[in-house]
């Protein structure tokens, strides 16, 4: 039966770099077509809006990547059947005043936290401003129709393998999944 809940678990964790490999992609298209807006643009404040949206953009795709290095540690943990774990003292017991070996699950919550910063981040790249509202839309909606999704998709498998250990999860992430 271990073995059966494993490779549910490894489903989750697949999942979840699957579709943050595919935001990841996604994001390229959206982040070109700013760039060569902002380029064209000859409006010093519209410039600086498409620029900000252009950063918001990158920073969303590093924190994916990371995110995405950060899965493949988990798979990497599991497969090592690393637990948290502890120094050891001369009696054989837990030594607490070093660093513990970080476990499978700390990670996906760390993964969690980096996929609400994403999701934040593209939520600034296109909160209308006061003076360019319009400038607020996606100019590749079909890919950034896949960033979103992909982006709830990943959130979904982190947190459902997350609630197997911890059920509060799923409830700390619904406000992300709004956006």
């Amino acid at each position: 039966m271990p073995q059966e809940k494993s490779v549910a678990t490894e489903d989750h964790v697949r999942c979840a770099a699957v579709a943050l490999t595919t935001v990841f992609e996604s994001l390229g298209a959206e982040h070109q077509a700013l760039v060569a807006e902002a380029e064209k643009t000859s409006a010093t404040e519209r410039r600086g809006t498409l620029t900000r949206m252009t950063e918001d953009i990158a920073q969303a795709a590093h924190t994916v990547s990371a995110s995405i290095v950060e899965l493949a540690t988990v798979r990497g943990l599991r497969d090592l059947d690393i637990r948290m774990r502890f120094s050891m003292d001369a009696e054989g017991g837990d030594y607490s005043p070093l660093l513990t070996l970080t476990g499978p699950s700390d990670v996906l919550y760390d993964i969690v936290n980096y996929l609400v910063e994403a999701a934040d981040t593209l939520g600034r790249a296109y909160k209308p401003t006061k003076k360019h509202p319009g400038l607020a839309a996606a100019r590749c909606p079909q890919q950034m129709k896949l960033v979103f999704s992909g982006l709830s998709a990943a959130l979904d498998a982190v947190c459902t393998d997350l609630s197997m250990q911890d059920p509060e999860v799923a409830k700390d992430h619904a406000s992300t999944r709004r956006l």
